[in-house]
């Protein structure tokens, strides 16, 4: 059996947002997208997309909770079709340290 393997850097298309709402208690999101694309019979399509609020109880350290989104696809059409479709959201919390 022959293997072969390639590596390439996927740019993704996004933007993120940090707003302050009051001094101390902060709104973020984030998004990231691939749109779908395909080369030599593979074909890939990415979205990760997160949103929350983060409070910071003291100038270096806060808790925050976010809103996750993951999708991703994926491929390969030859002889045979192989496929993984993978998806993931809901919330998560987390304990925020800034310097």
């Amino acid at each position: 059996m022959e293997e072969k393997k390639f590596w390439a850097p996927l740019p993704t298309i996004g933007g993120y947002v940090s707003a302050t709402i009051i001094p101390r208690l902060f709104a973020i999101g984030d998004v990231r997208w691939l749109p779908k694309i395909t080369v030599s019979n593979y074909s890939v399509e990415y979205i990760e997309a997160r949103g929350g609020v983060a409070f910071y109880f003291t100038q270096n350290f806060g808790l925050g909770i976010d809103y996750n989104y993951v999708k991703l696809d994926f491929s390969r059409n030859i002889t045979r079709q192989y496929a993984l479709h993978y998806r993931y959201d809901g919330p998560f919390g987390y304990l925020a340290i800034a310097f």
